[in-house]
């Protein structure tokens, strides 16, 4: 029974024994790479509210589809739109300031929220979208983003840029220590991580206005960070 415990103990610490009497260094590298926006996201939503249920969703259809029929004018295909949300919800009375016992809150109305989202690489036609929307019924725009349509190329870039930083750092600190790099032990890469941007926009809801919203695409920023671990000799 000793021997076997013995045994095991050996097994069990002897590869971290040769682990031990590897000389390493670790060091870590982290790239964020810039590139041109290349799709455009925008969520257009009308609310509508009224008295009865019939009357708040008609309101909110006719306002909706002549959204919908102006974008699409606009050179937008039915791949780039899609409905997003659509929800009816009662509206209560508000509480008194201070109600009786009895007291309860009755349905005054309803809402009707119908949002559109658009994906598009057209992004020439952003400022156009949102104007043609306030001005044919829309009364919310939400979520205007811009990313990429490549992206898992552009992680790569990032991945690449970071290992040579965590290279260049390696090599910085084995001639610091008078020693010399060796192979690669372990690499570890965390997820990529893409930023994506709102634009840059001004009023957002100025359809009547002589001068179209103005919307200018940011930059797409995606950020790696990567730990390398080295061997090194002559130390």
């Amino acid at each position: 029974m000793k021997y076997a415990l013995l045994l095991a103990s050996l097994l069990f610490f002897s590869p971290k024994l040769v682990a031990d009497e590897i000389p390493k260094i670790t060091v870590s590298g982290s790239a964020t790479v810039q590139k041109p926006a290349e799709k455009a996201s925008i969520t257009i939503g009308v609310v509508t509210t009224g008295s009865e249920t019939q009357k708040a969703l008609k309101s909110n259809s006719e306002k909706m589809d002549s959204v919908l029929s102006n974008i699409k004018i606009l050179g937008l295909d039915g791949k780039e739109i899609q409905t997003g949300r659509f929800t009816i919800s009662p509206q209560y009375s508000p509480a008194p300031r201070n109600p009786p016992p009895d007291w309860h809150a009755s349905i005054v109305g309803y809402e009707v929220r119908n949002t559109l989202t658009i994906e598009t690489t057209k992004l020439n036609l952003v400022s156009k979208i949102i104007d043609t929307a306030t001005q044919y019924g829309s009364n919310q725009i939400q979520n205007l983003s811009f990313t990429l349509i490549k992206e898992d190329e552009a992680k790569g870039e990032a991945i690449s840029e970071a290992i040579k930083q965590a290279q260049h750092y390696a090599e910085v600190a084995a001639k610091g220590i008078n020693a010399e790099l060796g192979e690669v032990i372990e690499i570890g890469i965390n997820p990529p991580y893409i930023n994506v941007h709102s634009s840059k926009a001004g009023r957002l809801a100025m359809a009547t206005a002589d001068v179209p919203t103005p919307i200018v695409p940011a930059q797409v920023e995606v950020s790696a960070t990567v730990s390398m671990t080295y061997a090194i000799q002559g130390q």
